[in-house]
């Protein structure tokens, strides 16, 4: 089974910078002027994010990591023409979460 989080990436016309509209992995979030280091940071926290906010938590609401087989995360760019583009989804070592 492979479980995929989301984070969805907008472009602030007034503050220049894309940032994280959205993520499906509470606490995540960046911003840059640049698309593409958003998406690398967005990629890079998303591993420390989960163990912290998801699969370590131990209240009711966020489950603790229970042995999905793959875990990935996969950020959406939303164009400034209202496009949406999926970059390719990022692996994550589920072990690392034990």
């Amino acid at each position: 089974m492979t479980v995929t989080y989301r984070s969805y990436v907008e472009y602030d016309d007034e503050g220049e910078v894309w940032f994280t509209e959205s993520s499906t992995i509470p606490g995540l979030g960046a911003s840059a002027k640049d698309v593409d280091k958003v998406v690398s940071s967005l990629n890079l926290l998303a591993p420390h994010m989960l163990r912290e906010n998801v699969y370590q938590r131990k209240d009711a609401k966020l489950p603790k990591y229970d042995g999905p087989s793959e875990v990935e995360h996969e950020v959406v760019v939303i164009e400034r023409d209202g496009r949406a583009i999926r970059k390719p989804a990022t692996k994550i070592n589920v072990y690392e979460f034990s």
